[in-house]
């Protein structure tokens, strides 16, 4: 009986100990991605764009880290000119962006929708920074 007791409870200590582990390795990797995104995101914004999509490339490619370095300097290189055509879009695109958000807050709580204001301008002043083109506020 003692053995048996024994099993059951080195049984469960083990489970207990896998099931720790488990779910601290799982809280470290999600506190990781949560600074490498929170990290890209706080980056300067013109490097927003060619950050995730270096990062994309290498998940999908596996790059090294010359072709990385190579890739982010052809796309800084070429990224004036895409913004340029970028910003002869904006128009039609602000203004897009601007029902989608006052629809948005139809579905929002009042302190949601400050909150929300508050979320939408930063959005639009960092693109502005990107694009260059003057941003327009919710409705």
């Amino acid at each position: 009986m003692t053995t048996r007791k024994g099993k059951i409870l080195a049984t469960l200590a083990l489970v207990g100990v896998f099931a720790a582990g488990n779910v601290s390795g799982s809280a470290a990797t999600l506190l990781a991605i949560k600074h490498r995104i929170q990290r890209v995101l706080d980056g300067p914004p013109e490097s927003l764009e060619t950050t995730v999509l270096v990062m994309a490339l290498d998940r999908a490619l596996g790059l090294d880290r010359s072709q990385k370095a190579r890739i982010e300097e052809i796309h800084r290189r070429h990224l004036p000119e895409l913004n340029r055509i970028r910003g002869q879009c904006e128009a039609p695109l602000a203004a897009e962006r601007a029902r989608v958000a006052a629809e948005i807050r139809t579905v929002l709580r009042p302190d949601q929708q400050r909150k929300f204001d508050e979320l939408y301008n930063r959005f639009e002043e960092r693109r502005k920074r990107v694009v260059g083109e003057p941003p327009v506020g919710p409705p």
